[in-house]
């Protein structure tokens, strides 16, 4: 194995080991918390404690990172166009939620009531969840990975993300969601990637079930209005199809010659994935009952 190769595969089998560790003790002490009256509780307090963890064990002298708070200046027209490749995300998750039901398998996910107006589950979806999140899958894993490429680190630390989610359609959906806030990551930081995570998570996300929750006809308007905004994100990206070509072309954007299926032999990477979607199969297999917080 040349030293190229190794460096890839040392990378993803250093990244993905923490992320799997990260994963069991949040997951660990989500079940010993259970007995916890706030499902959105539980959730706050595995993921500080696991983030802590993480950065304390993690980040030793060999691997050391430092998060890139803000890079370049954010403008109007970047704001609103990354707001309408977000929009176009959800309008994506919409039509695979239709496509899911018009197929019948109702049971793909482990579905949670946000409806339900729990402060602490508002709090941790809204606020300590997009921050822990972009913590781990931005942060830690895209500033390991930046050492080899940075293609293959957006790649990577989107398809973590979406697994984790355990969710067939939310995990399709958060693998997109993951290349946008990695590329804000990249473009503009650390900052930038958790205010746009807190955007999609509370002001397309849980505000509007709270909105629809006993509305007559309001979750159709704002499926629709999320589509056309959506078409808006995919008439940009054709009118800018220069641009985002010339950004992939960008030698920031591929620094290091490695190629990415290095990283897909690492043992490490494939125990993640494998975990992962084996608990998607079986909540669909098996759907669990709805939780309300």
């Amino acid at each position: 194995m040349n030293e190229k190769a190794f460096s890839m595969k040392s990378t993803t089998n250093h990244v993905f080991l923490w992320v799997i560790i990260y994963n069991a003790i949040t997951l660990g002490l989500g079940s010993l918390l259970s007995g916890l009256n706030s499902m959105g509780l539980v959730q706050i307090i595995a993921v500080i404690v696991g983030n802590l963890l993480i950065f304390l064990l993690a980040n030793h002298k060999h691997w050391a990172i430092k998060p890139t708070w803000t890079a370049k200046k954010m403008t109007l027209k970047a704001f609103g166009f990354i707001l309408c490749l977000d929009v176009l995300a959800q309008s994506f998750s919409i039509c695979l939620e239709l496509i899911k039901t018009a197929a019948g398998a109702q049971g793909a996910s482990l579905d949670i009531n946000i409806a339900s107006g729990s402060f602490w589950f508002i709090l941790y979806g809204s606020l300590i969840g997009p921050i822990a999140e972009e913590l781990i899958y931005r942060f830690f894993m895209i500033e390991n990975f930046k050492r080899i490429g940075i293609l293959p680190a957006i790649i990577f630390s989107s398809i973590a993300f979406g697994l984790m989610h355990s969710n067939l359609v939310q995990g399709l959906f958060a693998m997109v969601m993951g290349l946008v806030f990695g590329y804000i990551y990249i473009e503009y930081g650390l900052l930038w990637s958790i205010i746009f995570h807190i955007i999609n998570n509370f002001a397309l996300g849980t505000l509007p079930s709270l909105l629809i929750s006993g509305v007559d006809n309001l979750e159709l308007i704002i499926n629709v209005i999320t589509i056309i905004v959506g078409l808006v994100g995919i008439v940009l990206l054709i009118l800018n199809r220069a641009k985002v070509k010339e950004w992939f072309k960008n030698g920031s954007v591929l620094v290091g010659n490695e190629k990415t299926s290095y990283g897909l032999k690492s043992v490490w990477f494939w125990v993640f994935t494998v975990f992962f979607v084996l608990m998607i199969v079986v909540l669909i297999i098996s759907p669990r009952t709805a939780i309300t917080t």
